[in-house]
C-alpha cells in the first residue's frame, strides 16, 4: 500500500508541473480553430484562399517559433538551478542574458520572415505533381 501511495505523490507531481504546458497547447488549438471558423464563416468571397494563408502562416511562424521554445526551456533550468542554490547575482544575470538573446533571434527572425517571404511562401504552396 505504502509503494501505492509513493506512485501516486510522484504522479501528482508530475501532473502539476505539466499541465499548465498541456493546457498551453488546447488553448492554442482552440485559438486555430476559432480563427478558421470565423475565416469560414465571415470569410466572404475568398475564404478558401484566406484558410490556405492562414495555415502557411501557421506553418511560418512554428518554425520561428521552436528556438524560442527551446531557449524558455532551457532558460527555465539555469534559472530555477541557480535560484534553488541561492546564487541570486548568477539567477539575474543568466535571466537578462537569455532576454537580450531571445530578442535578437526574435527579431533576426522577423527580418528574416519578412525579406524572404516570397521564397518562403513558394516553398510552403508548392503544388506536388
Amino acid at each position: 500500500m505504502r509503494m501505492v501511495a509513493i506512485e501516486f505523490t510522484a504522479w501528482s507531481d508530475v501532473m502539476a508541473l505539466g499541465a499548465p504546458r498541456s493546457l498551453s497547447f488546447i488553448g492554442i488549438a482552440a485559438g486555430a480553430a476559432a480563427t478558421i471558423v470565423s475565416l469560414r464563416l465571415f470569410g466572404g468571397a475568398h475564404t478558401d484562399a484566406s484558410i490556405a494563408a492562414y495555415g502557411v502562416l501557421s506553418r511560418m511562424m512554428t518554425f520561428a517559433y521552436f528556438p524560442l521554445l527551446g531557449m524558455s526551456l532551457a532558460l527555465q533550468a539555469m534559472v530555477s538551478n541557480n535560484y534553488g542554490a541561492g546564487l541570486w547575482s548568477r539567477s539575474n544575470s543568466t535571466l537578462k542574458l537569455a532576454l537580450v538573446w531571445s530578442l535578437a533571434y526574435a527579431g533576426l527572425a522577423e527580418i528574416g520572415l519578412i525579406l524572404f517571404r516570397h521564397q518562403l511562401g513558394d516553398c510552403l504552396c508548392r503544388m506536388r505533381s
